[in-house]
């Protein structure tokens, strides 16, 4: 949403800047933003722009916008100068004062700090820092989450703040690399300000000294928009072109959806007497003939003893049991046969074990199948699950947010290797490990944001996590 008159002075310059004599500086603009990691993936252009999909458009407009705002000459006069200068005339007051708020715009990383659908969306500036900033957005404002990282420009026009048409949203983890990479050259700068070290001898004077906002809008300046377009890139092309994401189980196994289907020979009231003598399994209600089967440990303890040299940087997938533990597996009898299902060959294996050396001559050879995710995905029924469909959409969301409720409660109290093997509780009370508590809250909201929308559902209201852990004033 722009002020009115931007749209089409927006169009306008476009169209100006399609001149023969703007072209040669159209084409070096993106080459600077593009070629190198063409190169590195050894795309073309069209392929880049079919990879990418509808997102290039975005990328396409943060690319214009810095051609629009770079100088063309030793004055600094840019095409937006000349374009005012020669045409200005025909564009209506919030027009120009649009295209000045662009000419005069830098390309920032910002964090999103609150919502109001479809009208506004509040941005906390990361470099520059400064009070958030509320920022008259409908579309940004329907499609963002909270606590994304976006590379943006935020244009002041008449008293009222926009987003420029170019947008990218980086993931946290990308935000955080930009950050670290700008803070190198901050201390670069403070340590060599004149651009090299100089001896007591040949200092004569002290130099200019610049605000730290200051200093950092400086940098922001000159390391440009092409620093975020080559970020932007990286991520998203590695994404798109990369291996799929390796999932695990919480033992580290390969996820292999696996079954184990034992004939019963005899009466089924005896095989399902001794299955409920095995210490490792519990009947999941007393009147059915279905258990679980958990191993020691909640899901969130599993994962902190496991080594993070494995090289496990994938997905991890786990379910636990109303106790907290870990399942490792279900049972059933159904038709004369003892069902075993798991999520990795090894559990199978070891589960097949377990129930032969119990139950012997009560069953039969087993007969084992496994499937992974890719033919899981390709055998999937393209219908909800059987009665998914009938349960009204409002007592879905309550019993996903109970579920959320126990989850979350009980994970308070659990170590979490992103906290250094501590309790959120314990983290939260250390002031060295505030920020990195903070930050996976983040984490949290943000990916929970992201997940109900793509299924067209309210997020899960993460706000009494913050208060538990005495946080809601950082939030």
């Amino acid at each position: 949403m722009r002020p009115p008159g931007a749209d089409q002075a927006i169009q306008n310059l476009l169209a100006w800047s399609r001149k023969d004599e703007w072209v040669p500086l159209l084409e070096n603009i993106f080459a600077n933003h593009l070629d190198d990691v063409l190169e590195d993936y050894d795309l073309d252009d069209e392929e880049l722009v079919e990879l990418l999909g509808p997102a290039f458009q975005s990328l396409y407009s943060v690319i214009v916008e810095d051609l629009f705002s770079t100088p063309i000459d030793d004055d600094g006069r840019t095409i937006i100068d000349d374009y005012l200068k020669r045409r200005g005339w025909r564009e209506k007051v919030h027009g120009r004062r649009y295209l000045e708020a662009l000419r005069d715009s830098t390309m920032s990383l910002y964090e999103v700090v609150d919502l109001d659908r479809g009208k506004t969306v509040t941005l906390r500036d990361m470099v520059r820092g400064g009070d958030p900033i509320t920022v008259h957005e409908k579309r940004g404002s329907e499609t963002a989450a909270l606590w994304d990282r976006i590379g943006a420009r935020v244009l002041l026009v008449n008293g009222k703040h926009y987003l420029a048409g170019g947008l990218l949203v980086f993931s946290r983890e990308a935000g955080d690399r930009f950050l670290d990479s700008l803070e190198r050259v901050m201390e670069e700068i403070a340590d060599h300000p004149d651009g090299e070290a100089e001896t007591e001898t040949e200092q004569t004077e002290e130099p200019p000294l610049l605000s730290d906002a200051d200093l950092r809008d400086a940098v922001l300046g000159i390391t440009g928009t092409i620093v975020f377009t080559r970020l932007w890139l990286t991520e998203n092309l590695g994404r798109v072109l990369g291996p799929p994401p390796h999932a695990v189980n919480t033992d580290g196994d390969d996820i292999v959806f696996s079954t184990v289907r034992f004939p019963i020979h005899g009466d089924e009231t005896d095989v399902a007497q001794v299955i409920d003598g095995i210490a490792e399994i519990d009947r999941i209600e007393p009147d059915t003939v279905s258990w679980s089967w958990t191993g020691p440990g909640s899901p969130t303890q599993r994962m902190a003893k496991r080594d993070p040299d494995d090289g496990d940087d994938g997905i991890i997938l786990h379910s636990s049991d109303a106790s907290g533990r870990t399942c490792l597996g279900t049972l059933d009898i159904e038709n004369g046969t003892l069902i075993l299902n798991t999520n990795s060959r090894e559990r199978a294996e070891k589960g097949r074990d377990l129930l032969a050396a119990h139950l012997k001559t009560m069953v039969g050879t087993p007969l084992m199948t496994h499937e992974d995710i890719q033919q899981t995905l390709e055998n999937r029924p393209d219908r909800p699950a059987s009665g998914a469909e009938d349960i009204p959409p409002e007592v879905q969301e309550q019993l996903l947010n109970q579920y959320f409720d126990d989850y979350y409660h009980q994970l308070l109290d659990e170590p979490i290797p992103a906290l250094d093997d501590k309790t959120p509780r314990q983290a939260a009370s250390a002031k060295d490990d505030r920020k990195t508590v903070i930050d996976w809250l983040k984490h949290l909201e943000n990916g929970e944001q992201r997940r109900a929308a793509s299924q067209g559902q309210q997020p899960y209201d993460f706000r009494w996590m913050w208060k538990e852990l005495g946080l809601e004033n950082e939030r």
